[in-house]
């Protein structure tokens, strides 16, 4: 029996013209997302060092430019269904789906810059998404978001063999000559287990592409490797008049494997498994036989999301050590984690950012890690939204769950194009990138930006043509491929939560669905229902940029007074109260934490006793107005730095409640019970010190899953100090009474 023929329909329109809407729509949101994908983010780019000793700010996009790039593709993302809604119809329900947890993301906002920008992160990527869909009904539209995002990811990839081939080594080196004040500043010894794992992590090759996080570079390199490959093995088009000159095919294979290799180089066991799906999907969906999974090619992104999810569960049933997996077990432990919080917050979530502080005093007691992502897209929106997680979760379902499986093939479609047209898309988005990233004045950087430019340049247009001499739903199968890689990964690693990467992975994913075409929606009002939504949606947004650069401005200047002494001149305490003074010149916003971190860091490094009192005054008013782990955290480093300078029992007792209040936020940090035990000892309360210490031996022990978070050597020494200043000799094993302890005050 013959195999079946190939079902891909031939593409209308011979020499039919270029569909421009739907060219500048699916660059609009290809453009702006590949543009958050390639420009580093940071949250804190001003106090990420003490400003005194680095030159400037950290070149990336800092919480404000985040915010305003948010509003800006929001806008996009209105005018585009809008473009669709006149044009082709739009799933009224999806639309309305993406929209329903917006009040919830601005609540959480409202009190805090960090969730403000991640929600509106997170909302931005699900209305660019719904966009996108609508616009890839068009097999022009599918090709464009395609190539341009592809052409970004090959772009990273250029930075990610940067970093292993140069960065890398300069980092290890830098390593090993300073071993020994590393070492003794972590209160490591040379042999003990903690400095073997850190410096074993350390000489592991890492390409992170400069997003910030290895893992989650490596499953974007892994789904575009897959994608350029598949698309250089799919069967042309037999009604194609011409085919793909070898050099640009060689192009893109050479894109391709490079980005497989670096995947291999770091060896992300989430990335590997997620190629070694993608290849066989692609088999499944390309090959010869595939017809029956082309039928079906709605289902498969959602197998993908199930099978990741049922991963994770199987792994929490297993044993500790079965398998001789961590990684797992510990995404095991983030959604434990994640289920708690969505009990203890089921109504509006804990927030985007809320994460971190939650498991913190949720975790597992065997979860070494306190992370600020439940790394994986359901959970995060189940832990960040409450119930209102269920709106985005129907979405996610709606999005692929259609009646008709592949509109595309009866929609408007043009012929080839001719080869500059991609080349100048894909070239405008890489080379502006690059040229906001990199600092021009160094050659190397200079090689750098020409290298990834060109590279992204050709990879992208070259595969644009390469997708020309394919049929519709060949097309579509390998960006089905590319989408069930990501969703796969995504339930295990931070795709979908990082700033960046969530872009990129919601278009990708949006170039996978097949909405029906609809009845246009034109009415005399669909403008101004249009242009209200936009101004409804879009003005909070622009609110929350704006004051934000107000309060980057006064930080801008307030840095600008320490700079001049980077070159490592004596910083005058009069150059650090001048700091702090600027800082705090306006109304004091409580939900800007670097702002209120700051200012009290530079009080303690001016260090006299005023500086001190100043820095633990504004560290009470900041917990009293926002209670929790980062305001707790601070106010402890304050009073203990009093009660180190002053044996007055009153200092160690105001050390003690801001300890314990730091406690409440997070139960399960050892270093924090050993805190408490110094101070109790300090003020002769050894039976409750010996109980702290017990507590904090207990915890440490439950963290040996990870030997980086144990306790090092010097913390060691703590306890033995606490107990040598009670008299507490070594706690038998099984002893459960403290009787015979001495409860006299410790000796001097």
């Amino acid at each position: 029996m013959s195999p079946p023929a190939d079902t891909d329909a031939p593409r209308a329109g011979g020499a039919g013209r270029i569909e421009m809407g739907v060219l500048i729509s699916s660059f609009a949101l290809a453009g702006v997302a590949s543009m958050r994908l390639l420009l580093p983010h940071a949250p804190d780019r001003f106090f990420d060092q003490d400003p005194a000793t680095v030159a400037g700010p950290l070149p990336a996009l800092g919480v404000g430019a985040a915010i305003w790039w948010d509003a800006i593709l929001v806008l996009v993302s209105i005018a585009v269904l809008f473009h669709e809604a006149r044009r082709r119809g739009v799933d009224r329900l999806l639309v309305g789906l993406s929209l329903v947890p917006v009040p919830v993301l601005w609540w959480h906002g409202w009190f805090d810059s960090v969730q403000a920008m991640r929600g509106f992160d997170w909302f931005a990527a699900v209305l660019a998404t719904t966009a996108a869909a609508h616009v890839v009904r068009s097999v022009d539209g599918r090709r464009l978001v395609l190539a341009v995002i592809f052409g970004a990811v090959v772009a990273m990839g250029v930075r990610g063999l940067y970093q292993l081939q140069v960065e890398h080594p300069q980092t290890v080196r830098y390593f090993v000559e300073n071993r020994d004040a590393f070492l003794e500043a972590k209160g490591w010894t040379i042999d003990g287990p903690q400095a073997k794992s850190f410096e074993r992590r350390l000489r592991q090759p890492e390409a992170t592409g400069w997003i910030g996080f290895s893992n989650v570079f490596s499953g974007l390199a892994a789904g575009v490797a897959v994608g350029l490959l598949a698309g250089l093995a799919a069967r042309r088009d037999a009604d194609r008049a011409r085919g793909t000159p070898a050099a640009i095919r060689l192009l893109v294979g050479l894109g391709g494997v490079g980005l497989a290799i670096l995947v291999g180089i770091y060896g992300s066991k989430g990335a590997i498994v997620s190629a070694l799906f993608g290849l066989g999907l692609s088999a499944i969906l390309l090959g010869r036989r595939g017809g029956s999974g082309r039928d079906r090619l709605s289902h498969w992104p959602l197998i993908a999301l199930g099978v990741g999810l049922v991963a994770v569960l199987v792994r929490g049933m297993l044993p500790e050590d079965a398998l001789g997996d961590r990684s797992l077990l510990f995404r095991w432990h983030y959604l434990q984690g994640m289920g708690a919080t969505f009990l203890a917050h089921p109504w509006i979530g804990v927030g985007p950012d809320g994460f971190q502080a939650a498991y913190a005093l949720f975790k597992p007691d065997r979860s070494p890690e306190t992370v600020a992502s439940a790394h994986g897209l359901l959970a995060d929106w189940i832990a960040g939204l409450g119930v209102f997680a269920i709106a985005w979760i129907a979405w996610l379902f709606r999005l692929f769950m259609r009646p008709t499986d592949d509109p595309a093939e009866s929609a408007p479609a043009s012929a080839a194009k001719p080869l500059w047209l991609g080349a100048g898309l894909v070239a405008l988005v890489i080379l502006y990138e690059q040229l906001r990233i990199v600092d021009l004045s160094s050659a190397t950087a200079g090689v750098l930006l020409l290298v990834a430019a060109v590279l992204g340049l050709l990879v992208g247009a070259g595969f644009w043509c390469v997708l020309d001499q394919l049929g519709s739903r060949s097309i579509r199968a390998i960006a089905t491929v590319v989408a069930a890689m990501l969703l796969l990964q995504g339930q295990v690693e931070m795709l979908f939560w990082q700033p960046g990467s969530i872009f990129a992975c919601g278009l990708l994913v949006a170039a996978a669905t097949s909405i029906p075409l609809m009845r246009p929606s034109v009415r005399s009002t669909t403008p101004w229902i249009a242009g209200l939504g936009a101004l409804v949606l879009a003005t909070p947004m622009f609110v929350a940029a704006a004051r934000q650069s107000v309060i980057d401005g006064r930080i801008r200047a307030a840095v600008d007074v320490l700079h001049p002494y980077s070159n490592g001149d004596p910083v005058p305490i009069a150059a650090r109260r001048e700091a702090v003074e600027t800082l705090l010149a306006g109304p004091i916003v409580w939900r800007q934490e670097n702002l209120v971190r700051g200012a009290i860091e530079q009080r303690l490094l001016a260090g006299a006793p005023e500086d001190l009192q100043e820095a633990s005054r504004i560290a009470d008013e900041w917990f009293e107005a926002r209670p929790g782990p980062a305001s707790a955290s601070l106010r402890v480093l304050v009073r203990r730095s009093a009660a180190a300078r002053d044996d007055d029992p009153t200092s160690q007792q105001r050390a003690l409640e801001a300890v314990r209040d730091a406690i409440a936020f997070s139960p399960r940090q050892a270093t924090r019970r050993l805190e408490e035990a110094e101070l109790l000892a300090r003020l002769g309360r050894c039976l409750e010190a010996d109980a702290a210490l017990r507590e904090a031996e207990r915890i440490d022990l439950a963290r040996s899953l990870d030997p980086l978070v144990q306790f090092a050597d010097r913390d060691r020494d703590r306890i033995a100090a606490v107990r040598g200043a009670c008299d507490l000799g070594p706690v038998p094993e099984g002893d459960p009474a403290d009787q015979g302890r001495s409860a006299a005050p410790p000796r001097p």
